[in-house]
């Protein structure tokens, strides 16, 4: 799978099952798939990355945009 409507095609199918994040779920209800919540796990957390040779200065300024307005990304930081 390499998108969410993908996972979440295959989740209606039979063919798969997903973890997501109670906004997730709630911004693709779909009425052929049932979210059913889970206890006991901690609560999510986001985080910003981006591929090593796609920053920019937009992907930074984006960054300290979303930290400024008090969203914890924990480090924000390229991945390869």
């Amino acid at each position: 799978m390499s998108t969410l409507q993908e996972g979440l095609t295959q989740v209606a199918a039979g063919r798969a099952g997903m973890l997501l994040c109670r906004p997730t779920a709630a911004y693709h209800r779909r009425e052929d798939v049932a979210f059913v919540p889970v206890e006991g796990v901690p609560e999510s957390a986001l985080g910003l990355v981006w591929h090593r040779e796609g920053e920019s200065a937009a992907v930074r300024a984006f960054a300290r945009a979303v930290t400024c307005r008090g969203v914890s990304l924990g480090v924000a930081r390229p991945v390869a």
